[in-house]
């Protein structure tokens, strides 16, 4: 992909079937939230699917030099991140106008969904949840990471 080609400002959408970074084969569109999309790829030399967020562009344009050395600083500390209950990082980079961060592929149900479907948690379970949660949070703001949204959609 180049930097005239598509992008998250064409479209939500319009990447997929192209190839990122030169290795993540993006498949179909997983979500969206504020902070971008993301979609399921496969890290083509490996055969591995990825879960691959794609970062929305900032507003201010005259941000963007400095909102991609942020990025690129966080997503170098989130791949060095190693703990049981935290999605693992596999790749980030930049690809002409775009952000991107593979990540571990978890199929499966979000918390709010599962919350939505069956109701609130047992209390025995909520705590069990909060406890895993807890602990990979403790873990990341050990090593100086903030995870800036968290929320029950986020959370496997």
């Amino acid at each position: 992909m180049s930097e005239s080609g598509p992008s998250v400002i064409d479209g939500v959408d319009s990447i997929v079937g192209v190839t990122v970074g030169g290795r993540f084969h993006v498949h179909r569109r997983l979500a969206a939230g504020g902070m971008g999309v993301v979609y399921k790829a496969e890290q083509v030399p490996l055969g591995r699917p990825v879960a691959l967020k794609i970062l929305r562009p900032p507003t201010d344009p005259a941000q963007a030099e400095s909102y991609c050395r942020r990025f690129l600083l966080e997503a170098a500390a989130a791949a060095n991140l190693n703990h049981p209950h935290a999605i693992t990082v596999h790749d980030y980079g930049r690809e002409g106008g775009l952000l991107y961060f593979a990540m571990e592929f978890i199929e499966g149900k979000t918390l709010e969904d599962l919350v939505r479907e069956l109701g609130p948690l047992h209390p025995e379970d909520a705590i069990h949840v909060a406890v895993q949660i807890s602990s990979a949070l403790s873990e990341a703001h050990r090593q100086g990471l903030v995870h800036r949204d968290l929320k029950p959609s986020n959370i496997m």
